[in-house]
C-alpha cells in the first residue's frame, strides 16, 4: 500500500512540474519580467479526450526580472533541436551577461513570437511607435 502511495505521489509531483503558461511583461523604463506558472492540467469532465478544454490549477509561479540597464537587445532567433528548427525569443544581456531565453519551454509559432517581439521592443525601446 505504501508503495502504491509513493507511486501516486511521484506521478502527481511530475504532473505539477508541467508548465501551464509563460508570460513576458515589458515594463517601460524599468526592464522585462519573465514569469513561469507551473501546476496541474486536468481534463474537463465534459470533454475527457479533448486537449482544448482543460482545467488549469496553478501551484507555483516563478519570476525573473531583467533591468533595462542590463538589456542589450531582444531578438527572435532560431535553433536546432534534433531534426527541427525552433524559433525562440531571447534577451541579450550587456557586458557579456549571456542570453536569456524568454519562452523556453513553450515553443510558440514564429507569428506569435514576432508579435511579442514587436510589443517588447515598442515598450522598452520606443520603437515602432507612431510619430507625433
Amino acid at each position: 500500500m505504501a508503495y502504491l502511495a509513493m507511486v501516486v505521489l511521484s506521478l502527481l509531483f511530475l504532473r505539477t512540474r508541467s508548465v501551464l503558461y509563460k508570460s513576458v511583461v515589458p515594463l517601460p523604463h524599468l526592464g522585462l519580467q519573465l514569469s513561469t506558472t507551473r501546476g496541474l492540467s486536468l481534463p474537463h469532465p465534459g470533454r475527457p479526450l479533448s486537449g482544448y478544454r482543460r482545467w488549469l490549477v496553478p501551484l507555483s509561479t516563478s519570476h525573473t526580472f531583467i533591468p533595462l540597464s542590463d538589456i542589450s537587445t531582444v531578438i527572435v532567433n532560431e535553433g536546432l533541436r534534433r531534426w527541427n528548427v525552433r524559433y525562440y525569443l531571447a534577451v541579450v544581456k550587456r557586458r557579456g551577461g549571456g542570453v536569456v531565453v524568454a519562452l523556453d519551454e513553450i515553443w510558440a509559432p514564429v507569428a506569435v513570437l514576432r508579435e511579442v517581439y514587436h510589443g517588447v521592443r515598442e515598450s522598452l525601446f520606443d520603437e515602432y511607435a507612431d510619430p507625433p
